[in-house]
């Protein structure tokens, strides 16, 4: 049996494919059409999936869709609207385009794709839950999504056992994580859905106790957003927000009255606007862990899987495991939208073939594109760029970033999900400090507090950092081994923690190999590692892709497959 799943109308659009059970492949819209954060129909990405599972679209048994749209309409739109009448006819009648598209889902997706099979519309939850659960090796576990919002729902709590998903309990829109940190990811400069890790790393250079004008502390003006419930759920002072009944901002002026205005992005960042994302991170956290405390006595599980957009706050993550009697954490590496194309697909399989979904842990994410030296070579003839072959080129790398080189790194199959790990990568050494800001301000042109995470050896892991759990997915932010923190000073956020990748042989050798020899020749066995992109581009999928941002990025040199190019500005 064949399942295409797909993540469309929304943010991340994506395509996924599971073949007797196995998934074959997954890829953003946004790599192949070079739009970051795309929101148009995947056609690209599912050309992709069929290709890798060599079939045609009239071949698969189903097409499943991460989302219920009738479920949508009806909860989301009419009986949200009908609820809060009058308040909320404004923002009903904001959405009467999105209401005409998701009204006639079907019809856009039989005729734009001329198929004729079974479709398949998911909840939005469950598909973020699958997408964790179904990947984890837990054959039972406690499950969360955490997320802006999946047709009414925001937040979704349940328990997975033998392939199955149990939904326990869920929270209604406008009581929504995601949608707090959107609020103030807009209200401090950033874009919403794209710059909330932005706002993250901020939150660790400013002071949540610290008071506004009127001599109320931030930290209390968030606690007073949010109503905790002895349940373990949560909701609102919506008195605060403007997002629930309009679409002209998305905080009240009562939030204005007490935080001020709004920052513009080309504003300078004051210490209040740090002391701001302090505090909404605080506040995140200590609802996240207040959802996973009440998830665990409900289940009596030691085990949790999790996904959903909020769960790339890797900051949070790691208080889950510190802060509750959950000892073992699984999070799907693409936890955002553009994952539910994947839970879309592993529980729609296993809901038709009627068979369990006993899937051994997976620990990569290399789903996407690859390309041989032979259509390596052809780019660089075609462009006429000088290359060398190299033998080896993990060995070549390790010396280069050993030498002070800022080094594009392209290899095999490109990641799915945010975050490059190994395949698609910029890396540099750890040290020295200037490092940090030097691939900043002059490769990725980005914000100056923007940290770097770390790849290192899993059996190395634990000699520079606090660690209390696996972390292949950049996912967990650890303190860092105080006597360490000179060897990877680069990689070190203001608070000296890190959010590492551990790499192992078995996951990426070719990496492995790389930090190994890294390691032979520093006496560290940490590298460096960020996306291979400039900044508001998508991490770079073909050869192509990664010459021209490599030249627009100023890297020193550029490692594709086997072949090395230097830049000769440099």
């Amino acid at each position: 049996m064949v399942v295409l799943g797909l993540n469309i109308y929304g943010h991340d659009t994506a395509a996924a494919i599971v073949k007797d059970g196995e998934l074959i492949a997954a890829i953003e819209e946004e790599r192949l059409s070079r739009k970051k954060h795309d929101r148009d129909f995947p056609y690209l990405a599912i050309e992709y999936c069929l290709k890798e599972a060599s079939l045609t679209l009239n071949e698969i048994d189903c097409l499943a869709v991460s989302k219920d749209f009738d479920k949508l309409f009806k909860e989301k739109y009419l009986q949200y609207t009908l609820d809060n009448y009058p308040k909320a006819n404004e923002l009903f009648l904001g959405g009467i385009d999105n209401i005409k598209e998701i009204t006639n889902v079907e019809n856009e997706i039989r005729e734009t794709l001329q198929y004729n099979g079974k479709i398949k519309y998911c909840l939005h939850h469950v598909c973020h839950i699958s997408s964790s659960y179904h990947l984890s090796g837990f054959e039972e576990s406690a499950v969360l999504s955490v997320d802006g919002l999946g047709e009414n729902d925001t937040t979704v709590l349940g328990h997975g056992k033998n392939g199955k998903i149990t939904i326990l309990d869920s929270i209604k829109f406008p009581h929504s994580l995601g949608m707090l940190y959107q609020a103030f990811t807009y209200f401090l400069g950033f874009t919403p859905n794209s710059a909330e890790g932005t706002v993250m790393a901020l939150a660790s250079f400013g002071d949540e106790n610290s008071k506004n004008a009127q001599g109320v502390a931030y930290i209390d003006i968030f606690r007073d957003m949010i109503n905790l419930h002895d349940d373990g759920t949560f909701s609102f002072n919506l008195e605060y927000f403007n997002y629930p009944f309009t679409r002209k901002g998305w905080v009240s002026e009562k939030t204005v009255e007490l935080l001020g205005e709004k920052r513009k992005n080309s504003d300078e960042i004051l210490q209040k606007h740090k002391d701001i994302a302090a505090a909404l991170q605080k506040v995140f956290e200590e609802t996240y862990v207040h959802l996973a405390v009440a998830l665990q006595k409900k289940t009596g599980l030691k085990k949790l899987s999790v996904a959903g957009g909020c769960a790339l706050n890797c900051v949070a993550n790691a208080k889950i495991l510190n802060e509750t009697e959950f000892d073992d954490i699984y999070i799907q590496p693409a936890a955002s939208d553009s994952g539910t194309a994947i839970g879309a697909a592993l529980n729609t399989y296993r809901e038709l073939s009627k068979k369990e979904l006993n899937v051994k842990r997976v620990n990569t994410t290399y789903l996407g594109a690859a390309f041989s030296d032979a259509e390596i070579k052809k780019v660089f003839d075609d462009e006429k760029i000088e290359y060398v072959y190299l033998e080896n080129p993990s060995i070549k790398a390790a010396q280069l970033l050993y030498e002070g080189s800022v080094v594009g790194w392209f290899q095999g199959k490109m990641e799915f999900g945010p975050r490059a790990l190994g395949n698609r990568s910029i890396l540099s050494a750890p040290f020295p400090l200037a490092k940090k800001d030097y691939v900043n301000n002059e490769i990725k042109h980005r914000e100056w507090f923007r940290p770097f995470a770390p790849s290192v050896l899993k059996d190395k892991a634990a000699d520079y950092f606090k660690i209390n759990c696996d972390s292949p997915f950049m996912l967990m932010a650890f303190d860092i081994v105080e006597d360490k923190l000179k060897d990877v000073e680069a990689i070190a956020h203001v608070d000296n923690t890190a959010r590492i990748q551990m790499v192992t042989k078995e996951t990426n050798e070719k990496y492995y190999e790389l930090i190994s020899e890294f390691y032979k020749l520093s006496g560290v066995p940490v590298v460096l590692n960020t996306s291979f992109n400039d900044k508001g581009e998508p991490i770079v999928c073909s050869p192509k892709d990664a010459i021209k941002s490599f030249y627009s990025t100023g890297l020193d040199y550029v490692i594709i497959g086997n072949y090395l190019v230097k830049n000769e500005k440099r």
